[in-house]
């Protein structure tokens, strides 16, 4: 064991990668990595309806529900990545916005003692903007690899680097870094690279 391989097999893009993740800090000689960051989170919402009993055979009601989020979070690996501290149930990490809005209008009329008519009208809209926790610096092509940032807002950010074990299961979860949602829980736009590190 303790097998290690030589510096000038590497490639220079590993080794950049390698250089993103902070080296062991937890005392003891157990080798692992302790950090910490914050995050915040708010959460929005309003709720409103209001009904008429228009006339005896009328009624009508209408509704209207908002609800909207945000949320913001550093990362354990710092430009590297990784696991974000948005809540102690959620590994998000970096920045969302969300917003959640619905109406609906009904009307109901008796038109005889036997016959009752129903309408309604309905809208929603769901607006969600994630970004990831490096914004639009292009990591990827910083480190030298090609293809994966592409000079748009769609590609730009840390890629995924899911970083598998021996036995080429990918690990624990907790070393992969980057940005992705197998990473730190950000549904955000894609580039991912799969590598494998094994000692």
């Amino acid at each position: 064991m303790n097998d290690f391989i030589p510096t000038q097999f590497l490639s220079p893009q590993a080794l950049a990668l390698l250089a993103l993740i902070p080296a062991p800090n937890a005392p003891g000689t157990t080798n692992n990595y302790s950090g910490s960051g914050s995050g915040s989170l708010h959460n929005d919402s309003v709720d409103v309806k209001l009904d008429d009993q228009l006339s005896e055979r009328t009624h009508a009601f209408g509704r209207y529900s908002y609800f909207g989020n945000g949320t913001s979070s550093s990362t354990i690996f710092g430009k590297g990545g990784g696991q974000g501290f948005s809540s102690p149930t959620n590994s998000f990490g970096g920045t969302a916005s969300g917003r959640s809005q619905s109406a609906v209008f009904g009307m109901d009329i008796a038109l005889s003692p036997k016959l009752l008519t129903d309408f309604r009208l309905g809208y929603l809209r769901y607006h969600v903007k994630t970004q990831k926790y490096d914004g639009e610096e292009n990591l990827a092509t910083s480190v030298g690899i090609p293809g994966l940032n592409l000079g748009d807002s769609f590609t730009a950010g840390a890629p995924a680097f899911f970083i598998e074990n021996a036995s080429g299961n990918g690990g624990d979860g907790l070393s992969n870094f980057g940005s992705a949602l197998g990473v730190n829980a950000c549904n955000c736009h894609c580039s991912r690279l799969k590598t494998s590190i094994r000692s």
